[in-house]
């Protein structure tokens, strides 16, 4: 597998979102893989102002998903995405899967997060806010 963090980059005059931040498991190569993003905001866009007006940069590769999903969210607090109006992205990646709250949750453990009862219930799975068939990221909790 190759793991990496990419940027789509929108020209076009009319869109007040410009790009977008992902990373990307693939078995091709990056510079061979054709995926662009599932998000919902820039397919959309994508098909408003036609795919001329984007470009995909692979802005680094990584050996492991960890290190990939470490540099997509430092890049996604660096610019704070889920609040800047020039990013498609509207939530950001945590280590927990895309957050949200507006909070970080970096270096908690589930019991810091849910309180040590919860967290002992807990099943969770990662959703992706942007993506179209997924509305956010959600912890499901089993009811006592």
């Amino acid at each position: 597998m190759h793991y990496y963090v990419y940027r789509i980059t929108c020209s076009h005059p009319n869109s007040i979102e410009k790009y977008y931040y992902g990373y990307r498991s693939s078995k091709f190569l990056p510079k061979d893989d054709n995926y662009w993003s599932s998000s919902k905001y820039v397919i959309d866009a994508i098909k408003k102002y036609g795919s001329s007006f984007f470009t995909k940069k692979i802005v680094k590769i990584f050996s492991t998903k960890e290190e990939a999903l470490n540099y997509e969210i430092l890049l996604h607090e660096k610019f704070d995405v889920d609040k800047n109006e020039k990013f498609f992205n509207k939530s950001k990646q945590s280590i927990w899967g895309v957050n949200c709250t507006g909070s970080i949750n970096k270096g908690k453990t589930y019991e810091e997060i849910l309180g040590k009862d919860k967290a002992l219930d807990r099943k969770s799975t990662r959703l992706n806010s942007s993506h179209i068939t997924i509305s956010y990221a959600v912890f499901c909790l089993k009811k006592k």
